[in-house]
């Protein structure tokens, strides 16, 4: 989702996904159940969600940047493999031309059960993103509320609606309830939890691969190279935490073992 270094698009995506109410408002209907960066199909997508009325999913695209050919490719095979589902894409501002081939691409190649929109988002918010972004990274979260006040935030330039008002999918739109006998299950119970009580941490606010038998959750450090490692329980019936160095940062390991007294004299005193 970010690019370059950039975390504007991943903050934006948060943004949405703790307010579902925004993207609701402009949809005008129910947009519920958001989850950062889902495969769907053959594709990883932005953010999914479901439309709980007509139990069909909502895909997004988010763009911080002007419109490209190269996103209005992918989101002509997204169309094409998607035949019901909602497609929204969200840019910074679409060019005349990008929006008129769209147009005419989707009279003749859009399904007869699927919806279309494209979304600009306001150049406030762009500011507001890039002041996000230059923050140190705990602090974004506590500070999206700044994006509350950009009115509009979004606006629709381009719609076009296939799914009939009385159409009603097939989509399971509630998750599964958790069952604490399957590893899968006890993981992600402990993100849910991680991410209620640490949402200022934002990688917690994004879903990990589950496997079967596997009791570990492993969450990117925000440094390449380091992970933390945690487990509600392990094989041997224990939770930890672990901080994992990649053998190629030498110097980050020496450092912390050298500071590691200190460390245990602060944790001792919380």
């Amino acid at each position: 989702m970010s690019r370059n270094g950039s975390m504007k698009e991943a903050i934006l995506g948060v943004y949405l996904k703790e307010r579902p109410d925004k993207i609701s408002e402009v949809l005008r209907f129910e947009v519920d159940h958001l989850a950062l960066e889902q495969k769907h199909g053959a594709y990883h997508v932005d953010v999914k969600a479901v439309d709980k009325k007509r139990r069909i999913p909502i895909l997004f695209e988010l763009q911080v940047t002007q419109a490209t050919a190269n996103y209005l490719k992918r989101l002509k095979q997204l169309v094409v493999i998607n035949p019901e589902a909602v497609i929204v894409w969200v840019a910074r501002s679409f060019d005349e031309a990008i929006l008129n081939e769209l147009q005419q691409w989707l009279k003749q190649n859009q399904p007869s059960y699927a919806d279309f929109y494209a979304i600009t988002l306001n150049e406030e918010a762009l500011t507001i993103l890039q002041q996000l972004n230059d923050m140190y990274k705990l602090d974004i979260y506590d500070n999206l509320h700044l994006l509350d006040e950009v009115d509009p935030l979004l606006s629709i330039v381009l719609q076009s609606k296939r799914v009939p008002k009385s159409h009603c999918g097939h989509l399971n739109i509630e998750p599964p309830p958790l069952n604490y006998e399957l590893d899968q299950d006890v993981k992600r119970g402990l993100l849910l939890h991680l991410r209620k009580t640490i949402p200022e941490f934002l990688n917690f606010h994004y879903d990990k691969k589950a496997n079967q038998y596997d009791k570990i959750l492993n969450i990117g450090a925000g440094k390449y190279g380091v992970t933390y490692r945690c487990s509600a329980t392990d094989r041997r019936g224990r939770a930890f935490v672990e901080l994992y160095f990649d053998k190629c940062l030498p110097k980050n390991i020496r450092r912390l073992s050298y500071n590691w007294n200190n460390f245990e004299k602060r944790f001792t005193q919380i």
